[in-house]
């Protein structure tokens, strides 16, 4: 047994040791500063060089319009229309055949069909464009582009992109849109509450029947070729040059034409006129008459066919929209029923339907 004086203190610990036990704790320490500094500098590098097509996992920003009532709308609904979204870039404005410069021009479309069939507002598109077009998904990944033909009835340019199996957009049903209808543009990396605003003054004074007249707009600032949807994420449209709404329904009655032959196929009556209303003598009675006045057929007035001087008032049993005059025309059976006021008296007459010759 060692004996110590009991008036001497207790022996410290080694010196030694204690000092290596210090340093561990230093070069730990150290280790972990230099293991923070190099996740951040390849956070950096990441953000530096990664091409500006490659998406965050969600929408990073939303934002409202001027005068507009923010409504909630479910994110993940938005989300979803992300992946239906698809960028054309012209691979002549590629660097080192790997990037393109956020500010590149390029073209935002949306996927309709899962094998690859697209639509874009492109009003700068010249045949011969696409042999340097190519599409970017959502997740980044390229694809080649294998038909482009624009409608020149919507002003839109129709895509088609090599591959299948693709998620794609639903379309909102046209009956149930209103006047000051909420909708939301939707991009990579944001989206923007807009208001559908009707105006019906910059209606045509004389245009074909079925040729669709753009009366819903957005006010605020727009991005043209913005996808919209309503709070289901279903298409409603896209913006053109002057924030008019090219309407969705005119993508969704195409698409099966477009699906089988790649190319539309409008079926319509040439009927050339304008909307009126008035009052007239009716079986004695006076009685409001409104509808489509026929100022140029191709046919002449007779029981079963439509003529100059006839007023439309009703289609498959329906009074006449004037916002919603060539769609209910469109997507009217190749034979269907239109009431008309000629000489005093209404009837129906059954109407055939022909191939739009379009230039």
């Amino acid at each position: 047994m060692e004996n110590s004086p009991p008036h001497l203190p207790a022996k410290a610990c080694d010196l030694q040791a204690h000092r290596t036990f210090k340093s561990v704790w230093w070069l730990l320490f150290l280790v972990f500063v230099a293991g923070l500094s190099s996740v951040s500098l390849t956070l950096s590098t990441l953000v530096w060089f990664a091409p500006s097509f490659v998406p965050d996992p969600t929408l990073v920003s939303s934002q409202k319009t001027n005068n507009t009532e923010v409504v909630e709308v479910d994110l993940s609904v938005l989300n979803s229309v992300k992946k239906r979204l698809w960028y054309v870039y012209d691979t002549r404005d590629k660097i080192n055949k790997q990037f393109y410069a956020d500010s590149a021009n390029k073209y935002q479309s949306v996927m309709f069909s899962s094998d690859g069939w697209a639509v874009a507002y492109v009003p700068d598109y010249r045949k011969g464009d696409e042999k340097f077009w190519e599409g970017v998904d959502y997740q980044g990944t390229i694809y080649n582009i294998e038909k482009v033909f624009v409608d020149t009835v919507s002003n839109l340019t129709y895509i088609k992109f090599d591959g299948d199996g693709f998620p794609f957009i639903s379309f909102a049903n046209w009956n149930d849109i209103g006047n000051n209808e909420i909708v939301w543009g939707v991009s990579l990396t944001e989206y923007q509450q807009y208001n559908f605003e009707k105006d019906l003054a910059l209606n045509n004074l004389e245009y074909k029947i079925w040729q669709p007249q753009l009366f819903y707009l957005i006010k605020d600032d727009f991005e043209v070729g913005n996808i919209l949807v309503n709070e289901k994420g279903e298409m409603m449209g896209m913006v053109d040059n002057d924030g008019r709404v090219i309407y969705g329904w005119l993508v969704d009655s195409q698409y099966a034409s477009i699906l089988q032959s790649g190319a539309p196929d409008y079926r319509a009556v040439e009927w050339t006129g304008y909307m009126v209303n008035g009052y007239v003598n009716y079986g004695g009675l006076t009685k409001r008459v409104s509808g489509f006045y026929v100022d140029k057929s191709n046919t002449k007035v007779t029981s079963s066919t439509i003529g100059v001087g006839d007023v439309i008032t009703r289609i498959q049993n329906q009074p006449l929209k004037t916002e919603d005059l060539a769609r209910q025309v469109l997507l009217s059976p190749d034979k269907f029923n239109v009431a008309v006021y000629r000489d005093g008296q209404e009837f129906d007459i059954e109407i055939g339907k022909n191939k739009v010759l379009i230039k």
